[in-house]
């Protein structure tokens, strides 16, 4: 694993209420305006049938929810963040009927089987404690639903490697540019470079869900530098 970072819920809040404002600014520039692409196609890889109701956990600035009502305005999206700021412009973003929650996926105030679908995208690498997460994301899920994880994928390939790299020092230059406090973004880079590679998490859910998440299937992105994982909840 690598350095281990400080993920104390309190400070991650702050963190994502300091940085909202060029959140999106900086992900089109880091990315090089792919991220937005790349969620659109694992949330299309993830078919999501008509009238489907769908949790967005982490959702940000609400990306997610544009996209899928781009895609078919009959599915039904709730966003979930820990963030104020966030959700503030997420409502700004989306339309008046999207609903954004403020509260913790540790304890979200929905009824069990409650989603058909949930997603999370670059999210859940910021939790403590991640065993408890999993936990309550199977607690909502409806038996045959579909959970998708999509994030930086730890791999040993020689690409994959240098391509984080090349991540890790465009994201340190853009701060410089854009006049932006790089201590935040230093912990968002140490959050990625520790995370699970996408074999450990498939392990990780399995565990911590009892057996109800199995892996379902998977789609790489920049020769497997961002991966998507899509998990089934068993009958």
């Amino acid at each position: 694993m690598g350095e281990k970072v400080d993920k104390n819920p309190e400070k991650i809040n702050l963190m994502f209420d300091e940085i909202s404002s060029y959140y999106d600014k900086m992900n089109d520039f880091i990315s090089f305006f792919t991220h937005k692409l790349i969620k659109k196609s694992a949330l299309i890889f993830l078919n999501i049938p008509k009238n489907s109701k769908v949790l967005d956990i982490f959702c940000g600035t609400g990306d997610n929810t544009k996209i899928i009502q781009k895609i078919d305005k009959s599915i039904t999206v709730v966003g979930l963040d820990n963030s104020k700021k966030m959700l503030e412009i997420a409502k700004k973003k989306n339309s008046e009927k999207s609903d954004f929650i403020l509260a913790n996926v540790l304890n979200m105030p929905f009824l069990d089987c409650e989603f058909d679908y949930i997603i999370e995208t670059f999210g859940l690498r910021n939790v403590e404690k991640r065993e408890l997460a999993i936990k309550e994301i199977s607690r909502v899920m409806k038996k045959g639903g579909y959970f998708l994880h999509l994030d930086f994928n730890k791999n040993n390939s020689i690409i994959s490697k240098i391509l984080s790299k090349i991540f890790n020092f465009t994201t340190f230059v853009f701060c410089k540019i854009l006049k932006i406090d790089f201590k935040n973004y230093d912990y968002l880079i140490k959050s990625k470079d520790d995370f699970l590679s996408a074999e450990s998490l498939i392990e990780e859910f399995k565990s911590a869900s009892s057996g109800k998440l199995e892996f379902y299937k998977k789609k790489g992105y920049f020769f497997n530098t961002v991966c998507a994982v899509v998990f089934k909840k068993s009958n």
